[in-house]
């Protein structure tokens, strides 16, 4: 049976810190660390400051407890609900927390992934295998909460110890038997895990990223490397092609169970014989415990190859057999803006990404080069009332790296989407053809319009965005349906 709290006294759960009086001693079906994601009953847990504690009661907080450092101010504010102060609260919160959500008794088998790139991939792609494999499994990540077709909006990747809390709990209600989390080092490094049994960490790679926060590669290798260390995991599946994973697996070898990947080293446990790049996806010869096993996927880039493997990884690490493994791979689908192929007749590729920086758009552009037989074209834009610096770097690299370029609107917001544009068309290439059309959906259509047989069309910027922001609205829209509106009508002649 799984565990519910539908609603619990204030003075039950506060029992080991403080008493509670008889008139604030309110019923809480829920708590919250952040104001953005409370609830209505929730209790609201006011730690370090008093400056959300107003707008967790307008989400309908029924109760604020807060830190005893801050008592005075949080009753200077004069609150319509309880408060009740306890000394050292960020020291107990947790223990609040796991009480509440009776989260002993939660009993999902919990994945882990974290890394610079690859953790909302390989954890939707882990969600799907799993899924098929008779294992219902729930996503924690980027894209939002829950299951991969029913995601609830997220404010965070990975949520903070008592929404991750409330998420597990409600994936375990829904029937699920399994979690996949993507873990960033923000997260890890503020204890949002704390809570959570992690069954297997994943590694995907490390490169230089959020040193806004982390000062050092040093320091952002250290807050990863605690999911490893730290955590308690019980297994721990690492890209052996990336220096930092080696040196873990040497390191972790003698301690846990570990399964590695690479794209070539015979040494890891699973690794990539073969790799044939085509119009439609990549065909695999993998290597896995002895045995190799041919894999047609739907998927692009050598960096879904890796996906691929840290997916495969995984689910050796837990316990499944390796037959079923290569079954399962083969009909995995792209994340919706990931690499995502939109099926058609036309004997042309289109693929929906994300893709919205001169990094990122040379990445999937150099990617979908090695599957294009023909022409490819990148339809793209950048966003208004954001970075400008990197418009023209844009154009540099789409023209650089494609074969025609359409440069159209992406989120224009308060600016004008032609002065945007223009901007992207400085840093264009002389000798490739660059169209401009403003209007996305016409961009689009243009583009598919003017291909052959064998070419790819890139839409970059969007991936799985539903909506365009133009001026102060913000407008229902989405590349792949787009695509597929202008495929079918192309069909029907």
């Amino acid at each position: 049976m799984t565990p519910t709290r539908a609603a619990i006294k204030l003075s039950e759960l506060l029992s080991a810190w403080t008493s509670v009086a008889a008139a604030d001693d309110v019923l809480i079906t829920g708590i919250c660390e952040y104001s953005g994601d409370c609830e209505v009953g929730d209790l609201f847990l006011a730690m370090k400051s008093c400056s959300y504690v107003e707008q967790a009661v307008s989400a309908g907080a029924v109760a604020i407890v807060c830190d005893e450092t801050l008592s005075q101010d949080v009753q200077k504010l004069a609150l319509t609900v309880p408060v009740v102060a306890v000394a050292k609260l960020a020291a107990h919160s947790r223990h609040m927390i796991e009480y509440f959500y009776k989260q002993a008794e939660i009993s999902l088998s919990t994945v882990a992934v974290t890394g610079t790139d690859g953790k909302t991939s390989v954890t939707h792609l882990l969600a799907q295998a799993l899924t098929y494999m008779g294992q219902p499994c729930g996503l924690i990540g980027t894209l939002g909460y829950g299951y991969a077709e029913q995601l609830r909006p997220a404010n965070h990747t990975t949520p903070g110890v008592a929404k991750l809390a409330r998420e597990m709990q409600r994936l375990a209600g829904d029937g699920c038997q399994a979690v996949a989390i993507e873990a960033s080092s923000h997260g890890i490094e503020q204890g949002r895990l704390a809570n959570t049994r992690v069954d297997v960490a994943v590694l995907t790679n490390i490169t230089r990223d959020h040193l806004d926060y982390h000062h050092t590669l040093e320091n952002y290798i250290a807050a990863k490397a605690a999911l490893f260390f730290a955590s308690g995991a019980r297994a721990a599946v690492l890209n052996i092609d990336d220096e930092v994973g080696k040196k873990w697996h040497q390191q972790l070898a003698c301690k846990i169970k570990v399964v590695s990947y690479s794209l070539s080293d015979s040494d890891a446990d699973l690794y990539v014989k073969k790799v044939d790049y085509h119009a439609s996806g990549t065909k695999l010869l993998i290597h896995m415990k002895g045995q190799d096993y041919p894999l047609e996927l739907a998927l692009f880039g050598q960096f879904n190859v890796l996906n691929i493997l840290a997916v495969a990884a995984t689910l050796v690490s837990l316990g499944h057999a390796d037959e079923i493994i290569a079954d399962v791979l083969s009909q995995l689908k792209a994340v919706p803006g990931r690499m995502q192929f939109i099926p058609n007749q036309q004997m042309v590729s289109i693929i929906v990404d994300y893709a919205h920086t001169p990094a990122a758009l040379s990445c999937a552009l150099n990617a979908v080069r090695q599957h294009c037989q023909g022409r490819l074209t990148c339809v793209f834009g950048c966003g208004g009332n954001r970075d400008q610096g990197k418009r023209a770097k844009m154009g540099e690299v789409a023209s650089r790296y494609a074969d025609a370029v359409v440069i159209t609107s992406d989120n224009p917001r308060d600016e004008i989407p032609q002065a945007i544009i223009d901007a992207i068309v400085e840093g264009c290439l002389a000798d490739t053809p660059c169209t401009q059309i403003v209007d996305r959906q016409a961009a689009i259509a243009h583009a598919i319009q003017h291909t052959r047989a064998n070419d790819i069309v890139l839409i970059a910027g969007k991936g799985h965005e539903k909506f365009q922001l133009i001026g102060r609205h913000k407008i229902a829209f989405d590349d792949a349906h787009v695509a597929q509106q202008v495929l079918m009508e192309a069909a029907c002649g």
